[in-house]
């Protein structure tokens, strides 16, 4: 029986020498999965305060340009309210596809669900949710949208040329945000390195037992084999699961329940600004 073992064995030398590039390659595994992660959700938090950003802008110039200096009403005073309300529909709607997008249309967690998640045409005007349902890009239709509501609002005088460049520029990182969030869903990090990375993982795992069998006691070989593998695996298995934040897991970024916020915060403004225009027309008769 020793004999046997003794031919089992492995140098340890060879672990002692791969053990160090080996952590190496999962510390970096895990930074860069980590990194990717929360980028992820930093620019998806940056996707919903652009939206409510731009929503404010859009709503709280509204009642200023409105009335002329006499105190009525402008001719244009209608054509300015549908602007700005289709301007409140396009940015729902813009986080309802995104969501929508960056899901692959699969239900969140129930963790990260919300009570209440409508369409995304639920506050669009007819016309522009019959364009984005015949896009072949729904959010990118979208966005267009947006900017060309934003430009439509400029020639109508209810924007200053400094508040449309401010809009436009929230609009843009709005756009840049959920793109970023698209880049990581379609591109996965190099495949050679984590294949060349998980071999290396799996042999010195499997082969570590030999190199310490007739060392130590068979249950202090059990023992510590579990510990390194639970341990290097268990890093490699963490770093797999942040590399794609988007999915439909607990652990996953909860697309839903922030764009929901977003959502929320949007249809407050519309209605602040409903109630608003209500109290004015009473105060007027």
């Amino acid at each position: 029986m020793p004999k046997q073992v003794k031919s089992l064995r492995l140098p340890i030398s060879v672990h002692e020498l791969t053990a160090l590039p080996l952590s190496i390659l999962l510390a970096f595994r895990f930074q860069l999965s980590y990194e990717r992660w929360w980028a992820s959700r930093q620019h998806l938090q940056e996707v919903g305060t652009n939206a409510i950003a731009v929503a404010m802008c859009s709503a709280n110039n509204q009642e200023v340009i409105s009335l002329d200096r006499s105190g009525e009403a402008k001719p244009d005073a209608q054509e300015i309210e549908e602007n700005e309300r289709r301007m409140l529909g396009l940015l729902d709607a813009a986080c309802c596809l995104a969501e929508q997008a960056l899901s692959i249309g699969r239900p969140p967690h129930p963790a990260n669900s919300v009570e209440k998640w409508e369409p995304f045409d639920t506050h669009l005007h007819p016309d522009d949710a019959k364009q984005i349902r015949q896009s072949g890009h729904p959010v990118h239709c979208c966005f267009d949208a947006i900017f060309t509501t934003i430009h439509r609002g400029q020639m109508l005088n209810v924007y200053s040329a400094e508040l449309a460049s401010g809009m436009y520029q929230l609009a843009s990182n709005m756009f840049a945000g959920y793109k970023f969030c698209e880049m990581i869903l379609t591109q996965p990090n190099p495949a050679p390195f984590a294949v060349h990375m998980r071999t290396i993982l799996m042999v010195f795992c499997i082969s570590f037992p030999f190199t310490i069998i007739g060392r130590v006691s068979p249950l202090s070989l059990m023992l510590m084999q579990s510990a390194l593998s639970f341990s290097l695996l268990g890093i490699e298995f963490v770093s797999r699961q942040m590399e794609h934040p988007f999915g439909s897991d607990e652990s996953d970024i909860p697309l839903r329940k922030v764009l929901g916020l977003t959502r929320d915060s949007i249809h407050l403004i519309c209605q602040k600004h409903q109630i608003a225009e209500d109290d004015g027309s009473s105060e007027k008769d």
